[in-house]
C-alpha cells in the first residue's frame, strides 16, 4: 500500500490529506504525529469511510506544534508505515 500525507496548519488545527486505498475503506485507522526527537505530538483515530483522498482535521487548542518536519505514522489492520511530513 502506498501511504502519502500532506499537512498544513490553520489557527489551532492541523489539516492532513491522506490517500486511502480500497482495501482499507471502512477500517479503523490511527494517525500519530511525532517530532524528529521521537516525541509523540498528536494521535487521531478514525474510520476510513471510503477509498481515495481523505481529509482529517487535528485539533491543537492551546499547544499547536511548531512549523517544521514531523513523522506521520499511519496504522491500520495489517499495515504500519511512517512518512516524513513538512508543516
Amino acid at each position: 500500500m502506498d501511504f502519502q500525507a500532506q499537512a498544513w496548519q490553520r489557527a489551532s488545527q492541523i489539516h492532513l490529506s491522506l490517500s486511502v486505498p480500497r482495501e482499507f475503506a471502512h477500517e479503523q485507522m490511527r494517525v500519530q504525529l511525532y517530532d524528529l526527537k521521537g516525541r509523540q505530538v498528536r494521535t487521531v483515530e478514525f474510520a476510513a469511510k471510503e477509498r481515495g483522498r481523505m481529509h482529517i482535521v487535528v485539533e491543537c487548542r492551546g499547544n499547536p506544534p511548531a512549523k517544521g518536519q514531523y513523522l506521520c505514522r499511519l496504522q491500520a489492520p495489517g499495515f504500519d508505515k511512517t512518512v516524513l511530513l513538512h508543516m
